[in-house]
């Protein structure tokens, strides 16, 4: 006999008291459709193995093992992006293809995905606060000023400048000096030490 696949409705809303509203009926939606889609999966592996001599226990237990572990990672990836959190998914499948990062431990892995989303999130509010920033100069940065005795700059201030204190503070920066000389990329550098350190307008 071959083996065949079936589906039964979830319940849970009903044993939790739960309303059938919108957002629930997506959610079953999405839900019988993953459970379809891997539910077949592992019926054609488990005829596979049938037609390899297997009996109908075994094929059926060797197919449920072999597909446990990638429906685990569809589903979770689903719901990570349902979550909007496509940089930790990302992350997540990356690692499956990494053997040395798969060998590491539930909390070093799990670090590592929350380090992924944090980061990808911190870049993407840096880049929003350097568009709305409008720079004259968007790629200028504090650590690539020159400061060779020609433009004389003092690194101390520049350093008490860096922190944003003054901004903080509520004071202004006023910035002087000869055509040519670098007022407005010390400005935008500025600026832009300003925005990576969660400073808008």
């Amino acid at each position: 006999p071959r083996c065949r696949w079936t589906s039964a409705s979830p319940s849970s809303l009903t044993l939790t008291g739960g309303s059938l509203n919108v957002f629930s009926q997506i959610g079953l939606v999405l839900l019988v459709g993953i459970m379809a889609k891997n539910g077949i999966l592992v019926v054609e592996f488990a005829n596979q193995l049938r037609d390899r001599g297997a009996s109908v226990r075994e094929a059926i237990e060797q197919a449920s093992l072999t597909r446990l572990r990638p429906i685990m990672m569809t589903t979770t990836l689903e719901r990570l992006r349902t979550l909007r959190l496509g940089a930790m998914a990302d992350a997540y499948l990356a690692h499956q293809h990494d053997a040395p990062t798969a060998a590491l431990g539930f909390d070093e892995r799990f670090s590592m995905l929350v380090d992924a989303e944090h980061l990808f999130r911190g870049n993407r509010a840096l880049a929003r606060r350097l568009k709305e920033a409008r720079l004259r100069v968007p790629h200028a940065c504090l650590e690539d000023l020159d400061h060779s005795p020609r433009r004389g700059l003092d690194r101390a201030l520049v350093r008490q400048l860096a922190t944003a204190r003054w901004i903080a503070e509520h004071q202004h920066v006023l910035i002087t000096g000869a055509t040519g000389v670098g007022k407005t990329y010390l400005a935008c550098a500025l600026g832009q030490q300003a925005c990576r350190q969660g400073f808008r307008e």
